[in-house]
């Protein structure tokens, strides 16, 4: 498992008997682009605000809203 070095990683690797590695710097940069850029796209395909604009305290109780149907039915 490869990781940015944070201890639990390597903790976690340990008991469960995984190999550990670092990615280098311009790796995590990469994958730090690509996550973003998936959680940009779920929010503007499937979160759409109909508001013409919206602020801060509705997009957080959007997502309140949507953490409470996923814990109902999770």
């Amino acid at each position: 498992m490869l990781s940015d070095g944070a201890p639990y990683y390597k903790a976690s690797c340990r008991i469960l008997n995984l190999k550990h590695g670092l990615y280098s710097s311009e790796i995590r940069n990469l994958m730090e682009r690509i996550v973003q850029l998936r959680i940009d796209k779920l929010f503007d395909n499937y979160i759409l605000c109909i508001k013409d604009k919206c602020d801060e305290g509705h997009e957080e109780n959007l997502l309140k809203s949507i953490m409470i149907m996923l814990m109902k039915h999770g």
